[in-house]
């Protein structure tokens, strides 16, 4: 039974932990990538074609898209022989670093924007 409940706790703090990230990703997004691509298909003759511009980034946008990279490629090490109570502590650890580069994100979009 307590096999089990680690089990369904695994599958709870994942969800948990993809959700959390899709929301910090989501935000990022909005923040710092929006404003650097232009889409227009005024000037294309074909229709469906679109004419896709990348301006310039500013300093905001850089430190955004330097946290967006981190915070996609940013992976902890696993360790098979690790208790239950290690990944736990693993995740909320992770779950902190999410959300300290989250606060650092929306600090720099407050600020700057």
């Amino acid at each position: 039974m307590e096999t089990l409940g680690k089990f369904f706790t695994g599958i709870i703090l994942m969800g948990l932990g993809i959700m959390i990230t899709g929301f910090v990703v989501m935000k990022f997004w909005g923040w710092f990538i929006v404003d650097t691509i232009t889409m227009s298909t005024d000037r294309m003759p074909m229709v469906g074609a679109m004419d896709v511009s990348i301006n310039p980034l500013t300093f905001a946008q850089a430190i955004g898209l330097s946290m967006f990279i981190t915070l996609l490629s940013s992976r902890p090490k696993s360790d098979p022989d690790e208790s239950f109570g290690d990944v736990v502590e693993r995740w909320f650890a992770n779950v902190v670093y999410i959300g300290i580069i989250f606060v650092i994100g929306w600090i720099i979009h407050s600020i700057i924007f």
